[in-house]
């Protein structure tokens, strides 16, 4: 069970299944008047409209593959942060003990620092800087608790 939990994710109204939905419209008219034009003779318009349909399939298909890119972060009750972070295909699934994350100073122009020992990762590339400031603070507070459950639970364990 979540003691907490933190989704930084864009702001994208539609997902990719709307917006493909919302752009077949206008592709399928262009495809439409490409072939009126070529009933027509007019290859000029055919080309027009051809490029203007490749056009539309490539905005749509950056908008979808960077719709649903963000971080999940996630302090279990055991004392487990979980992370785990999507951009375009690639995704990233990290466990960290949340006694040993520190959270770095940040500007909030730039992402949010988490270290663990060695390791470093940013989150939040996607958010607002009010979104990452107010995410740092709750973070600040939830870390410190987490480690402190954690411990008494293994006294509790042990006793």
């Amino acid at each position: 069970m979540a003691a907490a939990q933190w989704r930084l994710r864009r702001n994208c109204s539609l997902t990719p299944r709307q917006a493909l939905f919302a752009w077949s419209l206008p592709v399928v008219a262009l495809l439409a008047v490409a072939a009126f034009a070529v009933w027509r003779g007019w290859w000029w318009v055919t080309l027009f409209a051809l490029l203007d349909v490749a056009g539309l399939v490539l905005a749509l298909w950056l908008y979808t593959r960077h719709a649903l890119d963000g971080d999940t972060l996630v302090l279990d009750d055991d004392g487990m942060l979980h992370i785990e972070q999507q951009h375009g295909r690639h995704q990233r699934h990290v466990v960290w003990h949340a006694s040993m994350v520190r959270l770095d100073d940040h500007d909030t122009a730039q992402p949010l620092c988490l270290t663990a020992g060695r390791e470093q990762l940013k989150i939040g590339a996607q958010v607002t800087a009010r979104v990452r400031e107010l995410t740092a603070r709750e973070l600040r507070r939830a870390l410190p608790m987490a480690a402190l459950q954690r411990s008494a639970q293994s006294v509790a364990h042990t006793a």
